[in-house]
C-alpha cells in the first residue's frame, strides 16, 4: 500500500467517525507496532463498554500525537502533515 492509499483509507475511516481505526491503520502502515498495540487495547475497551470515557479519549489523543511524532521522526515533516490532515 502506498502512503497515498493509506491516507485515503484513514480519511474514509475518519469521515465515518472511526478515528481509532484510522490511527490503527496508519500506525500499522508506517510500522509503529507499539502504537498499534495500544490503539487495539483502546478499541477493545471501547467495544466492551460501548462508549468512550474521558480517560480513553485522552489516551487516543496522546496516541495520535505519538503517531504524528513517530512519523515525523522517521519520515519528515511533510509526511507528518499528510498524516495530520487525515484527521
Amino acid at each position: 500500500m502506498t502512503n497515498e492509499q493509506a491516507y485515503a483509507m484513514a480519511k474514509r475511516l475518519t469521515a465515518n467517525n472511526d478515528h481509532q481505526e484510522a490511527v490503527l491503520a496508519l500506525a500499522n502502515h508506517f510500522g509503529f507496532g507499539h502504537i498499534a498495540k495500544a490503539v487495539k487495547g483502546v478499541i477493545l475497551i471501547h467495544d466492551a463498554r460501548g462508549h468512550m470515557e474521558p480517560p480513553m479519549i485522552e489516551m487516543m489523543r496522546r496516541l495520535r500525537q505519538d503517531l504524528y511524532e513517530a512519523v515525523e521522526n522517521a519520515n519528515g515533516p511533510d509526511v507528518r502533515k499528510a498524516v495530520y490532515d487525515c484527521f
